[in-house]
């Protein structure tokens, strides 16, 4: 089974199982009990059959699936010194999550309960927390952070959990933050992105025509700056793939504004928000702003956005997830035909199985 043909399958069989709990809480006559099952049913089947599949993938989807099987292993038994901090960090978080068996056969395993566990941990209602790793997963964004970018699929999580609870307690949020960006570096970008869009806007307009300037001067002037040598040569890396990629930045930013924009057409922007919603959503705009000018670069313009849209999902969560309205579906169905459409459009997709049946 294909990636495509997997999800046309779960769309199905949450569609069914959706009008079969609506049905069932029709005939209760109105009980709050089997109203509350039939909203929480469709995320309690993704999540379910989603990380299921996750776990259960063959190691040959993800490109450096097998890549990070040798890494683990070697981190495990060979102890090799010159690994990164990165790398080491994220690995030592994995095998802590094993109970110290350091096991590789666990790694996909642990990868993905990993990101699971941190929407667990966000300090919102049990729905809210399901609802929006049922969101987070079942998405092209998701997928790639599930099986194809271990360490920042696990930081992007942490950072998400960062800023949850930095308005709760801001020590343990910049400690969270801080973490995230060690198993991540680019995850530096995403803090100073969450800084910037903390900004009054017509400061924040003018941090966004910095970056645009910046970014555009990188690429077409060819502007050297040293201290960001090792970012830069991180795009240079893969400059050769710009045409390969370029569908998939496009996508990527698709799946940025999904939250935002079927938050905006259910609520509308200022009749029917109150002043938080507004304001989370204010900052989940800004920040996926950010991302529109890092798109001119391979690679790392899906990338960066990978590394923010967990933030601006949270950000949108008030709009998006609230049971008077069929936010949450809507932003269920984008994601689906989103990821359509690249499991579709991608040659080596379209080859490589995900569940073997």
């Amino acid at each position: 089974m294909t990636l495509g043909i997997f999800i046309l399958f779960l769309m199905a069989t949450v569609a069914g199982t959706y009008c079969a709990m609506a049905l069932v809480a029709n005939r209760s006559q109105g009980g709050s009990r089997a109203a509350d099952t039939e909203r929480m049913m469709p995320a309690i089947l993704i999540v379910t059959v989603f990380v299921a599949a996750l776990i259960t993938r063959p190691n040959a989807f993800g490109v450096d699936t097998l890549t990070y099987l040798r890494m683990y292993d070697q981190f495990c038994f060979a102890r090799i010194d010159k690994l990164e901090l990165s790398y080491t960090v994220t690995f030592s978080l994995l095998n802590i999550s094993q109970a110290g068996s350091c096991n590789s056969a666990l790694l996909t395993m642990s990868w993905v309960l990993l990101i699971l566990i941190c929407f667990m941990l966000l300090p919102e209602t049990f729905n809210t927390r399901l609802k929006l790793a049922a969101l987070g997963l079942f998405s092209l964004i998701g997928t790639e952070l599930a099986t194809n970018a271990l360490r920042q699929g696990i930081s992007a999580s942490v950072m998400m959990l960062a800023l949850a609870w930095y308005r709760r307690n801001r020590m343990l949020g910049l400690a969270l933050a801080v973490f995230a960006i060690a198993l991540h570096a680019s995850t530096g970008l995403v803090f100073v992105a969450v800084v910037v869009a903390s900004l009054r806007f017509r400061y924040f307009a003018l941090a966004l025509v910095a970056l645009i300037v910046l970014v555009l001067s990188y690429s077409y002037l060819g502007l050297d700056i040293e201290a960001l040598n090792r970012l830069t040569g991180e795009i240079d890396k893969y400059s050769a793939h710009d045409a390969d990629d370029l569908y998939v930045r496009i996508l990527a930013a698709a799946q940025l504004f999904v939250p935002i924009g079927v938050a905006v057409v259910t609520k509308g922007w200022v009749d029917q928000q109150s002043g938080e919603e507004r304001a989370d959503l204010s900052m989940a705009l800004k920040i996926a702003l950010t991302a529109l000018p890092y798109l001119t670069l391979p690679y790392f313009g899906y990338r960066y956005v990978y590394g923010v849209y967990l933030l601006v999902l949270y950000l949108s969560r008030r709009a998006i997830l609230d049971d008077r309205r069929p936010a949450f579906e809507l932003v269920l169905l984008a994601n689906a035909g989103i990821a359509l459409v690249w499991a579709l459009g991608s040659s080596y997709l379209g080859q490589v199985p995900f569940l073997v049946l």
